[in-house]
């Protein structure tokens, strides 16, 4: 995560408490009408001067949104540095997909959207995935093969190509799976779910390391880096999936633990 000139923090706090928190959950919003003169910093706490003095509308909302990742861009850029963050590109997308500001998912997007994965770094992302697969598995039935919410959802994207074509996905996707079973091609290790896809994202989180080797030679020596890998070629897989799970369990009950530790991480 590269940010240069300002904390990374500031701006979490102006989304968390300037966008989400005291103007658009209040039914107003600027509709994209500020800029970065408009933030200023009272008592470490960063805050937009502006007065917001629209109605909270989706399409307001958006353009606030887009305001603020405008802003945000230059300043997760770095010279030597191609494309973007982790994620960011994923924040972007989820950020024009912002629901109506009356459904009852509004307030639940806002909670995704101000812990976004882009905001967070690749540990908190790493122990995150590991997290949520522990509370699906506690909670999936002995006898059923998945997370019933997860398991069937089935509608997720396909997420498995890439797993089955790049090194080192392919390995762990085929991790401790037989020959004659790989030869098969309709042998599937995974099925299309979101609740296969956590249990790649754990599996990926316990066996990469073990498939980046030449003659022995350990060739990743950053654990960051296994989760940037992942961000780059899964992503958009892996955001469809925090925001479902988000939408179908609000992140309460046996998932709070997991989820206030990653809120918290920082």
């Amino acid at each position: 995560m590269f940010v240069k000139r300002l904390n990374i923090s500031y701006f979490h706090q102006i989304f968390c408490i300037g966008l989400s928190f005291k103007v658009h959950k209040s039914g107003k919003c600027w509709n994209g009408e500020w800029t970065v003169g408009a933030i200023r910093v009272r008592a470490h706490e960063c805050i937009i001067a502006k007065e917001a003095e629209v109605k909270a509308s989706k399409q307001g909302i958006i353009a606030d949104l887009q305001r603020f990742i405008e802003i945000l861009a230059p300043y997760y850029s770095h010279e030597e540095v191609e494309g973007s963050p982790a994620f960011f590109h994923e924040f972007h997308v989820d950020a024009m997909a912002a629901p109506e500001p009356e459904s009852e998912n509004f307030a639940l997007f806002q909670k995704y959207m101000r812990n976004h994965l882009a905001l967070m770094g690749p540990l908190d992302r790493h122990d995150l995935y590991f997290g949520l697969f522990m509370v699906c598995d506690m909670l999936r039935d002995k006898d059923d093969r998945g997370y019933k919410p997860l398991y069937g959802k089935k509608d997720a994207p396909e997420w498995r190509s890439n797993a089955k074509k790049f090194h080192p996905y392919h390995s762990v996707y085929y991790h401790d799976v037989s020959e004659e079973d790989k030869n098969n091609p309709d042998y599937q290790p995974y099925w299309n779910n979101y609740w296969e896809l956590l249990r790649f994202l754990r599996n990926y989180g316990r066996n990469a390391h073990n498939h980046t080797r030449i003659d022995g030679v350990q060739q990743v020596t950053e654990v960051a880096v296994f989760d940037l890998m992942l961000s780059e070629d899964f992503g958009m897989y892996i955001t469809k999936l925090i925001l479902f799970l988000m939408y179908e369990c609000k992140m309460e009950g046996s998932f709070f633990s997991t989820w206030d530790s990653y809120v918290t991480s920082e």
